[in-house]
């Protein structure tokens, strides 16, 4: 952990010293932000709350089936899990999501964790989609073909991987488990990862507000990168995305400080934007775009702290049922 937060703090120092010598100057940046209108402002804003809002009942058709979760609880919790990720380096806060299910809702930390990284596949599999179709060389037919084939793929392996983890399920069906207190563990970890990957998980809701909720985030993005600087829609789009996968970068300095500017300004250029031309206006650009992602979760996450600190926080279940 010491040494992890050594790095973090080296990498930032890093970031800060390039950022002096090739970044933008601190008036630049500030008429940067001078120059969006409040309206704009206020539209990025409420869309990125409206995001939250989806996260949370993505969460909510993660769980219902399983525990008698309320919406505004999973919305609570969306919140500050998205405030931790873009906080704590080396992507530290995806632990928060487990933790809190954990200690909200009773749930085994196995299974909390297996659904972050279920969350996280259908992540991948979205974004991963839409950057095939922005990025890719050929022509948009020849993109949507690449785009079905990862799909089924997905599926495929989705399908093999069930029920190659579901084996150990049955391998004591209708007998003792092994006497041996190893293996007992150890049936009872397989049995459990097993249930956890066939039980369901959010159904045709789920997928359905996680695209929703890419959808309203890469639309904020591409918004605001575009009241800024004069980018075409593809490029911002495409600097939105450089951005977010930057972010999932596990090695990054603190609050991803100059690793999330770079993938805009890589996203930017591989969607045909010549960065020469203005360089010092796209990097200030990304800048201004971070800054705002950062103090808008953080502010999210500190009021929903508060909320609970005041007693909003909903009763939490008893005991989880799967």
């Amino acid at each position: 952990m010491q040494r992890g937060a050594l790095s973090s703090v080296l990498l930032a120092i890093l970031a800060v010293a390039a950022f002096a010598k090739w970044g933008p100057s601190p008036g630049h940046i500030w008429q940067l932000f001078s120059t969006v209108s409040p309206t704009t402002w206020l539209i990025a804003t409420g869309g990125m709350l409206a995001s939250y809002c989806v996260r949370g009942l993505r969460l909510h058709a993660e769980w219902r089936s399983r525990l008698p979760v309320a919406r505004l609880e999973c919305i609570q919790l969306a919140i500050l899990h998205t405030a931790a990720v873009n906080v704590v380096p080396f992507r530290g806060g995806e632990a928060s999501y487990p933790l809190m299910v954990k200690h909200r809702w009773n749930v085994p930390l196995l299974r909390a964790s297996l659904s972050l990284a279920w969350l996280r596949l259908q992540d991948m599999m979205i974004v991963s989609s839409v950057a095939i179709i922005v990025f890719f060389p050929g022509s948009w037919y020849s993109a949507m073909l690449v785009v079905f084939a990862l799909w089924l793929l997905a599926y495929i392996a989705l399908r093999a991987a069930k029920r190659e983890i579901s084996r150990p399920t049955g391998a004591y069906a209708g007998t003792r488990p092994p006497s041996t207190k190893w293996r007992g563990r150890l049936h009872k970890a397989a049995q459990t990862l097993a249930d956890a990957v066939s039980e369901s998980r959010g159904g045709r809701m789920a997928w359905v507000f996680a695209a929703m909720n890419w959808t309203i985030k890469l639309s904020v993005l591409a918004f605001l990168l575009n009241s800024v600087t004069p980018l075409t829609l593809l490029s911002s789009v495409g600097g939105g995305l450089g951005g977010e996968f930057a972010s999932a970068l596990p090695v990054q300095p603190l609050l991803g400080a100059g690793t999330y500017e770079a993938g805009v300004l890589f996203g930017m250029a591989a969607t045909g934007t010549a960065l020469d031309a203005g360089l010092q206006r796209y990097l200030g650009a990304a800048i201004v775009l971070h800054v705002f992602l950062i103090s808008l979760s953080s502010v999210a996450g500190l009021l929903v702290l508060l909320w609970v600190r005041l007693g909003g926080s909903i009763t939490v279940p008893a005991k989880a049922d799967a």
